[in-house]
């Protein structure tokens, strides 16, 4: 008992130290944006800058748009952590739906292909290196098999990478892992898509106050605090 109580305190103090570190993350990006909008020579220059890029995804939007996901495809692939810059500029970029749309696909076939080099390659060296990880990883699937991987998708906290290699070593369908992951990362990828959109309006320090991004803000923080607000149903999962 004493032993399972100490790992559930460990478990939620891991959960608030990610929180806390993801919403500084936002708190610092904002105050950025902020200090940087004071400085005019640099606010000119940024906003020249977006206003051409702008334009030309507008002029040659399906162009833009596949280049786009393409890129994403490589970032989703095998360098998780850009996400959620990605997800902001697909908003910025196409609007919340085409934005979805291309964040939606670029990171489903990234981590896709993630997981058939895995399974392929080196599922092996994954599963001896990660031993204990990947045992307990692999014991969740087959108890839970797709409410679990929905459940890691849904979850900010988890790392992409480690779930698509760890995925790609189990004996998981590949149309099981798609549309979990596709349909998982749905609703982080719209709140983002959303307030890459709202941040379209911003041009100077005193539109970062607008309903628009403020609420965009909240809806960042909400889900920054998801691992808190479902901890209980985390609690079978914390050693993954």
């Amino acid at each position: 008992m004493r032993t399972s109580s100490t790992k559930q305190h460990k478990g939620l103090r891991h959960n608030y130290f990610k929180v806390t570190l993801i919403t500084t993350l936002i708190v610092v990006l904002v105050l950025g944006i902020y200090f940087l909008m004071k400085d005019a020579e640099r606010t000119n220059m940024i906003v020249s800058f977006v206003k051409e890029t702008k334009m030309f995804t507008e002029k040659y939007f399906v162009i833009s748009w596949i280049a786009f996901v393409l890129i994403y495809i490589f970032i989703a692939a095998f360098f998780t952590p850009g996400i959620w810059i990605m997800n902001l500029s697909a908003g910025f970029f196409f609007g919340i739906i085409f934005g979805t749309l291309g964040a939606n696909i670029g990171c489903t076939i990234g981590s896709l292909i993630m997981f058939l080099i895995a399974r392929h390659f080196f599922a092996a060296r994954i599963t001896k290196k990660f031993e204990d990880k990947f045992k307990k990883f692999e014991k969740m699937y087959k108890q839970d098999g797709t409410n679990f991987f929905l459940f890691l998708r849904l979850t900010p906290g988890f790392p992409a990478m480690m779930i698509n290699i760890f995925a790609g070593s189990t004996q998981a369908k590949v149309k099981t892992f798609i549309w979990t992951t596709s349909l998982g990362m749905l609703p982080a990828e719209l709140i983002y898509t959303f307030a890459g959109q709202q941040a379209r309006v911003v041009t100077s320090a005193s539109d970062i106050m607008t309903p628009g991004i403020l609420f965009a803000l909240g809806l960042l923080g909400a889900l920054s605090l998801m691992p808190i607000l479902i901890k209980r149903r985390r609690g079978a999962y914390e050693d993954v």
